[in-house]
């Protein structure tokens, strides 16, 4: 194969090349890569090559330096095309080096370059690496969405005009992207899905001859039948995909992951001492490459093996490191697992408060990791509900013919004399007085199942939102026209600001208003997310007020507006210092409502325009009976704007 096909089987899917270079070679190759780059004809061809080569050895700390080089060529040649491949490329690096914030931030801007052209392979790649960016954050709506418009796209591509390079990059990523939903159904626990995927992927791995990657499958496929209980069948194929691994070259860090995968799986079939020594190679690759995420598994692994066996300090040991990796990388699924493994060795040792903390933090990240398994969780629970009502029903009708029976037995029998009437009375009341007692229990039982399903009801409505947010993400990711698009997203946190409200409203032990400091602070933050602006503070003030539901979504839906507004207009690229401040406080027997930022100010009347924006924040401020006011800072230090609305204490409850 040609040299240039070889680079761009690089580019594509880095898991296919790999390199046994030790770290001065690789500085070697990295300085002579840089002296001789003006070598190449032409500037697609040096941008091809420099990521080509980062992309060959999996992005290592020290590939960056050709990276910036393909980004300074790329806006030295101003082709958007070009640009969009550097910041990709750029984007995998920060990925591969556990930096999700910043691999997710690359990769949109790569995408934006390329919104308006027709370039339907690269932007399937790109959306291929965020939908894994996203699954690897939690956000599993967005992240399916998102693989499901990559797979589109490759599916819409005529390849018979394509070179036999071309082609066979073109199934290399059919491979990729099949391996990634093989990943995602197997962290949805559909295995039998997950299964067919990988199958079809390390088919096509061994027909192009990319042994490495079949490895790669391989492994994959191991921790799937791991995680649905075959234990067996797990280790089989997965000393299968090292061997594959070995057998191609493989970079020390994919038999590292074979390692971790061995390990865990020795330590389920309770070989101990096996299932350490794994680990532990594993674990010594990953801190001596800080290799931060993965290093993270491997304690956690080693953590519950430690459980296993009583020890409970080692186990604390790991756990505690694992954690604090996590919370640093964001890294919700591998955080929540080390909080269960601490929750478990702090209790064994007797440290119930770390314990009791422990276990409040694992529950809140399960919590945040929406799947198909809650949805049937609720179904159930709805049909458990009808059914045991049902029951009681016929209970209670049953309870009802036989008291009834009895009356007429004790009437026919005893009506002739008085004492038998007065004896027929009694226990005629005492029956009524046994039927109130029990409808009453039935009552109050009722009532707490229906204050049950309303809270599973504001869940289901929350994961309804959160669909249609992913499905307007993923019309918004395929639509050319810009305001279209720039409509689409705005919609897309409209909803989702409803959204976080009836996550609240699920997780609150009552049912009747809702504390806004919980609200504002979770949307805030949602708002902020969606944007990937870097460097832009956050201040909250806000008092824990209790207001009702209707007004709770109007002020959340306007601070939606104005947040987002601040976030598209207030600020320049070259400002040091951006922050957004919010308070909502009492006041005079009012409620204030600020939302202030340091950008660059309004100009005058311009809260005097009819946008979609400003039309829908002073409708929703008539609606609950406020005052709105704005005003431009420009003329103070910092500039900025503030808005400003007044409610009346008494119309927020």
């Amino acid at each position: 194969m040609k040299l240039y096909a070889i680079l761009i089987l690089a580019f594509c899917f880095p898991l296919f090349i790999s390199s046994q270079q030790d770290s001065n070679k690789l500085i070697k190759i990295v300085d002579s890569l840089l002296q001789n780059v003006e070598n190449w004809e032409t500037d697609r061809e040096r941008i091809s090559n420099l990521t080509g080569f980062a992309g060959k050895y999996r992005y290592v700390s020290g590939t960056k330096k050709l990276l910036d080089k393909a980004i300074e060529i790329s806006k030295r040649s101003n082709e958007e095309e070009l640009l969009a491949q550097s910041y990709y490329s750029l984007g995998n690096y920060y990925y591969f080096n556990s930096k999700l914030d910043s691999a997710l931030f690359y990769n949109t801007k790569a995408y934006d370059y390329l919104k308006s052209k027709d370039f339907l392979f690269l932007k399937a790649k790109i959306l291929n690496s965020k939908g894994t960016i996203y699954r690897k954050k939690g956000n599993v709506t967005v992240a399916i969405a998102t693989m499901l418009a990559s797979k589109n796209l490759m599916e819409t591509i005529d390849t018979l005009a394509f070179t036999d390079a071309e082609k066979f990059q073109f199934k290399g990523q059919n491979l990729v992207l099949n391996n990634s939903l093989a990943n995602f159904y197997n962290q949805m626990e559909d295995y039998e899905t997950a299964l067919t995927y990988y199958d079809e992927a390390h088919n096509m791995a061994l027909k192009i001859g990319a042994t490495v990657n079949a490895g790669v499958i391989m492994s994959n496929k191991g921790e799937s039948l791991l995680n649905s209980g075959n234990i067996k069948e797990a280790i089989k194929v997965l000393e299968q995909g090292k061997r594959l691994k070995i057998e191609g070259n493989a970079h020390p860090r994919l038999i590292a992951n074979s390692d971790l995968n061995l390990g865990l799986a020795f330590s389920k079939q309770g070989n101990y001492e096996k299932a350490l020594m794994f680990l532990n190679h594993a674990h010594d690759y990953y801190s001596a490459n800080k290799l931060d995420d993965r290093l993270a598994l491997a304690l956690n692994y080693r953590g519950q093996l430690f459980l296993k066996q009583g020890q409970y300090v080692k186990a604390k040991e790991n756990c505690e490191k694992a954690k604090q990796i996590t919370r640093e990388q964001s890294d919700l699924e591998a955080y929540m697992e080390a909080c269960k493994c601490l929750y478990e060795a702090n209790k064994n040792l007797n440290l119930f408060e770390a314990s009791l903390s422990n276990h409040e933090a694992y529950l809140k990240a399960k919590d945040s990791l929406f799947n198909e398994k809650n949805v049937k969780k609720q179904t159930q629970l709805e049909m458990q509900y009808m059914f045991d009502k049902e029951q009681e029903l016929q209970k209670l009708e049953a309870d009802k013919n036989e008291k009834q029976r009895k009356l007429y037995l004790s009437i026919a029998i005893l009506g002739v004399i008085v004492a038998s009437s007065l004896t027929f009375l009694y226990s005629k009341n005492r029956s009524k007085s046994k039927l109130l007692a029990t409808q009453k229990q039935l009552l109050e039982k009722t009532v707490g199942e229906k204050n049950m399903l309303l809270k599973e009801t504001h869940h289901r409505v929350k994961n309804s939102f959160q669909i249609v947010s992913g499905l307007l993400f993923l019309q918004a990711s395929t639509i050319k026209d810009k305001t279209a698009s720039k409509a689409l997203k705005e919609t897309q946190n409209r909803i989702n600001s409803m959204a976080v409200l009836h996550q609240k409203l699920y997780k609150q032990d009552h049912t009747s208003g809702i504390d806004c400091r919980d609200y504002i602070t979770a949307l805030i933050t949602d708002i902020l997310s969606s944007y990937s602006i870097p460097n832009i503070e956050k201040k909250l003030t806000v008092e824990p007020i209790i207001m009702d539901i209707e007004v709770v979504t109007s002020l959340g839906l306007i601070i939606n507006e104005m947040v987002t507004n601040s976030l598209k207009y207030a600020f320049t690229e070259n400002m040091a210092h951006k922050y957004i401040e919010i308070k909502l406080q009492r006041k005079n027997g009012n409620i204030i409502l600020e939302v202030v930022d340091n950008g660059i100010g309004i100009s005058e009347n311009e809260d005097k325009k009819d946008t979609l924006g400003l039309s829908l924040v002073k409708d929703l401020t008539k609606k609950i009976n406020a005052e709105i006011s704005f005003e431009s800072l420009r003329s103070t230090v910092p500039k900025g704007t503030k808005v400003v609305i007044v409610l009346n204490e008494k119309d927020i409850l």
